[in-house]
């Protein structure tokens, strides 16, 4: 019974600080997002909808559009450094 009181303790206790570094953004897009990739504490990028991409470099405090060349539905993306990235999207649509 002692474990368990202690295991539901760290578990409140731990998703408590997890939720509390989270606070909202507004991206200045319309479009529905679908995934978001962060590379640092500063710099990411966020697709979706209608080919949208968007990306800060400021840890979300302000966010910029970048073309894609496309209309299709984005649903992943994965930078691995602020020049090298993959977006892949509906209909096959490789970035």
């Amino acid at each position: 019974m002692k474990n368990i009181i202690l295991t539901i303790a760290a578990a409140v206790l731990f998703s408590q600080s997890v939720l509390a570094q989270w606070s909202a953004q507004n991206s200045g897009t319309t479009n529905n997002l679908t995934s978001v990739n962060f590379i640092n504490a500063n710099s990411g990028w966020a697709v979706g909808a209608t080919g949208k991409i968007i990306y800060t470099a400021n840890g979300g405090a302000n966010w910029g559009t970048q073309t894609s060349g496309v209309t299709n539905q984005l649903n992943s993306v994965s930078f691995s450094g602020s020049l090298n990235g993959l977006i892949a999207g509906s209909g096959g649509k490789i970035l």
